[in-house]
């Protein structure tokens, strides 16, 4: 367990649980940090990834156990093209998800989508996208709100409450698709 500040590149090559309790930033910036057995982000903990040409990866050989929140930072003046991903944490297997992600809006018509499990990638992907871009096709319409759509309807059937309410992030790609659409009828 490891509480305050943690932050370098080397690795973690044990196969026991590794849990940060309060920071946790790869060294190097950016760098690569391999944990050969379980990691832990406690809920209380703050993880800084960097993007960049080259980016933070957190490559975990057993189970990712994400809470707590993310803080996203851009090195130096890069800006991320539409499309871009970033594979952030790496997983055998994940459970949860950060509760809070910073910086993820990197300019008005460009935001970093988290992504968990995305493809056949287990763990956390970040895609660079119009806001309301639900399919990453570089256009808001109306196949973004049947996405959308037929994502909050499968929620609502699995009885699971707490799925009813959508994350903040989807909020503010629904209210932009809107905003996109009524702007492009008038």
């Amino acid at each position: 367990m490891f509480g305050g500040n943690t932050s370098g590149s080397g690795d973690f090559p044990g196969t026991g649980l590794i849990e940060f309790v309060d920071g946790f930033s790869p060294g190097n910036s950016p760098g690569t940090v391999r944990f050969g057995g379980d990691v832990m982000f406690a809920a209380t903990s703050a993880t800084q990834i960097e993007l960049g040409e080259t980016s933070d990866q957190l490559l975990v050989d057993g189970n990712a156990f994400l809470d707590g929140e993310l803080n996203v930072e851009l090195l130096g003046d890069f800006t991320p093209d539409h499309g871009d991903q970033f594979p952030v944490i790496t997983t055998g297997t994940r459970d949860g998800e950060f509760d809070t992600i910073d910086g993820i809006q990197v300019a008005a018509d460009l935001t970093l989508a988290p992504i968990n499990d995305y493809a056949d990638h287990i763990g956390l992907t970040l895609i660079a996208a119009a806001p309301g871009d639900a399919n990453f096709d570089g256009l808001v319409d109306v196949a973004d709100l049947g996405i959308l759509d037929a994502n909050w309807t499968a929620s609502q059937t699995t009885g699971n409450a707490s799925a009813l309410v959508p994350e903040p992030a989807t909020l503010s790609l629904v209210a932009m698709s809107f905003l996109v659409v009524r702007r492009r009828q008038r």
